[in-house]
């Protein structure tokens, strides 16, 4: 039964709200599980299907804001203390390594440290795109990639890939370098289960309960991340003082 653009608008309004207020549970209509049937609207109706293409901006500018505000109210959860501790001083320990990718292309070590900790757990064999193996090439997405004789050299073709290098980036504020670390991983979850925060940010904090893709394409509701999600790790290296962000 198609809805009118009225109802769909007043739908992305308040999936915007529950984003904005870290509502991870809010149910979502059944109509909007199947994306992939989506075939287009007129101008005064459209199937329900296509709230998901209306609701979220994949755009910094239109989603810097509630980055802002979600990193304002960021909190690592009590339980996730010493997991956080422990993710912020591996990524301390390789520092070094870390600094010399921001050299090189300006991308801020905190911020290789965080994809790099999620991807592999800070394992210099592996891709920094996916996590595979240094010397293979890839085989998932990013596909086709290397095989690169260091982990540097992979680590600075995965980020020159998105356009997170240096000349090409224009907006180095945080809320800016959380939308990148979002992008790296993809939108997924912001485009197809818009009332959940992605976990690559928000893991081990208050903004983040439950709902996992646990492989390509396949999301589950109750799976949980035990990975120190981007925002976390942050949050963590901040409180130590081992960071100035911006």
């Amino acid at each position: 039964m198609p809805w009118s653009i009225a109802v769909i608008n007043r739908y992305a309004q308040t999936i915007r709200s529950i984003r904005s207020n870290s509502i991870n549970n809010f149910p979502q209509p059944s109509a909007l599980i199947s994306v992939q049937r989506y075939r287009g609207f007129s101008r005064e109706i459209a199937t329900p299907v296509v709230v998901l293409a209306m609701v979220s901006s994949t755009r910094l500018p239109d989603l810097k804001p509630e980055y802002d505000r979600l990193w304002e109210t960021c909190q690592i959860r009590s339980n996730w203390q010493a997991r956080a501790k422990q993710a912020a001083d591996r990524a301390l320990k390789f520092r070094s390594r870390y600094g010399a990718i921001e050299t090189a292309i300006q991308v801020p070590w905190w911020f290789v440290a965080a994809i790099h900790n999620l991807e592999s757990t800070c394992d210099f064999r592996c891709h920094l795109h996916n996590g595979q193996p240094l010397s293979q090439r890839t085989t998932i997405e990013p596909i086709g990639r290397g095989p690169f004789k260091t982990w540097e050299e992979s680590a600075i073709d995965a980020l020159t890939l998105k356009e997170f290098d240096g000349p090409r980036v224009k907006d180095r504020s945080l809320g800016a370098w959380l939308w990148r670390a979002e992008r790296f991983n993809g939108f997924g979850y912001r485009l197809y289960r818009p009332t959940v925060l992605t976990p690559y940010l928000w893991s081990g904090s208050n903004h983040y309960q439950a709902g996992k893709y646990v492989a390509d394409g396949k999301f589950d509701p109750q799976a949980v991340s035990e990975q120190v999600g981007v925002a976390v790790l942050w949050k963590a290296l901040e409180a130590m003082g081992a960071i100035d962000l911006p």
